[in-house]
């Protein structure tokens, strides 16, 4: 299973607002791709029952979580179910009128919305009018769509999950505990091609975590032994900071042995800035220093 990153933000988040996590009590339950919606349920709901199940949501696995959903609406009526991530952002009507179970629809950005969201259930208002960037059903059935949310330009404002512990590095052997690390260097993609929704963040400034953040995660899977660190940027080697990225990444290895291998979606313009940092990481490759970049 790959490391849930969009779950790991979302509950740093939660865990950095002293009132909120107070109050609640966040965890990241993940499965192996082959579990079924039955084995799912019997494990989240054997024991106390959540008020909130909150699911990123892709094409792959958007069948499952909706069965999921049903069935913990039958454990729990009173609960709240919510769906963010790609393959749901800005499609309320079609995903809400598909899987009646979910009740609240995140658009966009998740990180500022959840806590606010969170916020407002925790304190019981069932009224989300004034939560931005959602989309809900109203008690008669009706879809509301709220008011977007700016995107976040000071990403950092986001806590580390890795670094904050909100997702453990470990399993019970001591070994790195997910099959790739999944790291995010940039948010945004200037491009408006057609086929592609990149989080809604089509023809937006490319917006980037610091590199100090960034060495700092470096760091800290390497010492966890994690092997392969794959990108979840939609244009690496766009900018000059993916080539700080890539030689603080060298420097890591060198250092600590780990990681061993780097995969990215490359940029679809390849200007003077993406050659050179495509070089340097096939420069690196060759000189068996680097890491492995593989367009996808």
């Amino acid at each position: 299973m790959s490391k849930p990153l969009a779950a790991g933000y979302l509950a740093a988040m939660v865990r950095s607002d002293p009132e909120l996590s107070a109050r609640s009590r966040i965890e990241i339950v993940n499965y192996p791709g082959a579990t079924s919606p039955w084995e799912m349920a019997t494990r989240l709901l054997s024991g106390a029952v959540p008020d909130v199940l909150a699911f990123s949501v892709l094409g792959w696995d958007v069948r499952q979580f909706g069965a999921l959903a049903e069935t913990f609406k039958q454990v729990n009526p009173k609960g709240a179910v919510v769906f963010g991530g790609n393959h749901v952002s800005n499609q309320a009507e079609r995903v809400l009128r598909q899987w009646p179970a979910v009740d609240v629809i995140v658009n966009g950005e998740g990180e500022l919305t959840f806590v606010d969201l969170l916020s407002h259930i925790v304190d019981g208002r069932t009224d989300f009018a004034e939560v931005g960037g959602i989309s809900y059903r109203e008690a008669d059935g009706s879809i509301r769509t709220t008011a977007e949310r700016a995107r976040i330009e000071d990403l950092d404002v986001i806590p580390s999950p890795i670094l904050t512990g909100a997702l453990p590095l470990h399993d019970d052997t001591g070994a790195f505990r997910y099959d790739v690390a999944l790291l995010e260097t940039n948010r945004g993609c200037p491009y408006h091609c057609s086929f592609c929704y990149w989080g809604g963040a089509v023809g937006q400034r490319v917006r980037s975590f610091s590199r100090g953040r960034l060495r700092a995660e470096l760091e800290a899977l390497a010492r966890a032994g994690a092997e392969t660190v794959v990108l979840c940027d939609a244009n690496f080697g766009i900018l000059r900071a993916d080539l700080e990225f890539v030689e603080d990444l060298v420097e890591v290895r060198r250092r600590y042995g780990y990681p061993r291998a780097l995969e990215s979606s490359w940029a679809k313009n390849k200007s003077k800035t993406f050659y050179r940092n495509a070089g340097q990481c096939s420069g690196l490759q060759a000189g068996g220093e680097g890491p492995r970049g593989s367009a996808r």
